[in-house]
């Protein structure tokens, strides 16, 4: 049985296949998306225990995905990590206003990330 499952939201295909790879080898189940919108479709039908946003990306950007899925009623309590190359404040800002959990600028230390996704996931399921 998988620790938990992941949706990884990047528009970059190296790094959803890195991030998809590291952390299937941690004993997470993991769906990727291109797009935000991609994303908000898979919203509609699977929850996930965390979620990795960019910020960059064609159509809306993260935050603007992010503000979307909450208006839907979608990843109220699940923990959102930014991993984005963005670094404005504003951003990070607004990012806190809709529950983004952290801010990690690429490139990031993979096992690093594993760790924390893992982790959070893990006491995110105890307080339940």
């Amino acid at each position: 049985m998988a620790l938990g499952n992941v949706l990884i939201v990047d528009d970059s295909d190296v790094v959803t296949d890195d991030f998809s790879e590291a952390f299937g080898k941690a004993g997470l189940d993991v769906v990727t998306a291109a797009s935000g919108q991609e994303a908000l479709n898979t919203l509609v039908y699977q929850q996930f225990d965390f979620v990795v946003l960019d910020f960059n990306m064609p159509g809306m950007n993260g935050l603007q995905f992010l503000e979307k899925a909450k208006e839907k009623g979608y990843l109220t309590t699940t923990p959102v990590l930014m991993c984005t190359t963005e670094r404005s404040e504003e951003a990070k800002t607004q990012g806190r206003k809709l529950g983004v959990m952290g801010w990690v600028v690429k490139p990031v230390n993979l096992e690093k990330l594993v760790s924390v996704v893992i982790s959070t996931i893990e006491k995110t399921k105890q307080a339940q």
